[in-house]
């Protein structure tokens, strides 16, 4: 089809052909990151319509097209406005809770708040678009647009009735004051902020607002208290449309509650710069520690391991190498230089280490290593890999014994697509196809005095695949 598209508002476009009208989701993804996913499935998975009755009706993808070289993926016109924070009225609160509970009921709770993914019709009802072509987008876009789209809607730790009973409680918050419960700071994450450091109570932002809805905010947003059930929302959304939130107040109780804000804010700030400060101490202890530790270590391990039998005592020549080139898929450095000599393998063990550094330091952080072995990705058809995610190891490996003490090894080495530094510094940075090299390796063996093997020479030529 030939369209003509006209953006409605940023991620969201009107698609006309001819007397047929769509309305489009603008995916903002590079139509190249769509290479590696089946366009069928992003295709075939509806979004939902919902409104404050329960009921619910799909609204399916009719097609995708691509413009200026972003995919689109568009269906039926509906007339209303992308979620946006800064406009949600307290009717629109009170349709959201009544959807939450809905997607409570039916098991679907567990996905989280993408405010991207909702769209707030004229006629007072919600439609969720698709979630796989979502969450497609959500991980595939930048930092920024995570930033303003789901960090500040989602705790790091609580999923599915909790999840959602903490994002009404946020958004319920700025609706009332005008002000997000938490900031962007220079001094502490957004996770840790929910995690850690209670918000300023709301009744101090909102003189005379009534004590259920204060209550209800504040213990969805405590750290330590549970949520309260997605249904006490209902019943306070109920009070909150009936009688207002707010009992009158005279003057005086206004510049009562502002001084109280005052004082809570400064305590807060204060409470805040107080414990980064001590954890920022004790990270410099703890690192001290470490220090110390790993001297120690440095100083006792060549001893332990010179009285130690090597891992390949028991291996005969062929074994050893093949041990030896496993370890680019178990990073196990200790395994990999008992089978080389510390100046043949050098290079090699340098690049095992970075990486199982990499990766360690990455799962503490996010959970997740953000590596796929290089034999995985091969086995699944070399797809393009996802936004993030990184591919590392061997393929097509195939040993050539020479003779008892010679080796030919050839193989695939794949390593990280590497970003143009333009893309980095723009932080418009795309998923990268891994690079790879054709690989051969000459080896020489030795039997030591201990008696067990030892890879002694290696020879190595590349070619970029």
């Amino acid at each position: 089809m030939a369209f003509t598209i006209t953006e409605i508002e940023k991620g969201l476009v009107s698609l006309i052909d001819g007397e047929q009208t769509y309305m489009g989701i603008a995916s903002g993804l590079n139509s190249k990151l769509f290479r590696s996913v089946d366009l069928g499935s992003l295709q075939n998975d509806s979004g939902w319509i919902i409104d404050s009755e329960g009921g619910m009706e799909s609204w399916k993808i009719s097609g995708v097209t691509e413009e200026n070289n972003q995919m689109i993926f568009y269906g039926p016109e509906i007339k209303g406005r992308l979620f946006n924070p800064d406009k949600l009225t307290e009717n629109d609160l009170w349709i959201l809770a009544m959807v939450f509970h809905l997607l409570y009921e039916k098991d679907m709770a567990s996905y989280g708040f993408f405010s991207k993914g909702w769209f707030l019709t004229e006629d007072n009802r919600i439609l969720i678009f698709p979630q796989r072509l979502m969450d497609f987008i959500r991980k595939g876009q930048n930092e920024k647009l995570r930033q303003e789209c789901w960090y500040p809607f989602n705790h790091p730790d609580r999923k599915g009735r909790d999840g959602l009973s903490f994002t009404l409680a946020v958004l319920s918050y700025r609706v009332l004051s005008g002000t997000p419960p938490y900031s962007r700071r220079e001094d502490v994450e957004l996770p840790d902020e929910m995690r850690s450091y209670p918000v300023i109570p709301i009744e101090y932002r909102c003189a005379g607002l009534k004590k259920e809805i204060s209550k209800m905010i504040s213990t969805a947003l405590s750290p330590k208290e549970t949520p309260p059930p997605l249904s006490d929302w209902r019943t306070v959304f109920k009070i909150w449309e009936k009688e207002t939130a707010f009992n009158s107040v005279t003057e005086e109780e206004k510049a009562e509650t502002e001084t109280k804000l005052k004082e809570q804010t400064a305590r807060r700030e204060s409470n805040i710069r107080i414990r980064t400060y001590w954890r920022k101490k004790r990270t410099m202890i703890f690192s001290v520690v470490a220090i110390i530790a790993c001297i120690g270590a440095l100083i006792s391990a060549p001893l332990k391991k010179a009285l130690e039998p090597p891992m390949t005592m028991d291996m005969d020549p062929l074994q050893l190498v093949e041990a030896y080139y496993s370890c680019f898929d178990s990073m196990d450095q200790e395994l990999m230089s008992d089978c080389i000599h510390k100046d043949a393998g050098k290079q090699d063990i340098t690049e095992i280490m970075n990486f199982f550094v990499i990766t360690k330091v990455r799962q503490g952080y996010e959970g997740d290593s953000g590596i796929i072995s290089a034999k995985e990705w091969s086995a699944s058809g070399r797809p393009l890999p996802e936004a993030g995610v990184s591919v590392f190891g061997l393929t097509d490996l195939e040993i050539t014994k020479l003779d008892e003490t010679h080796f030919h090894v050839d193989y695939d080495k794949w390593h990280p697509g590497i970003a143009e530094e333009e893309a980095v510094m723009t932080e418009n940075v795309e998923t990268l196809h891994p690079s790879g090299y054709r690989v051969r390796d000459t080896l020489l063996l030795e039997k030591q005095k201990k008696g067990n093997w030892l890879i002694v020479k290696l020879d190595r030529t590349v070619k970029e695949l």
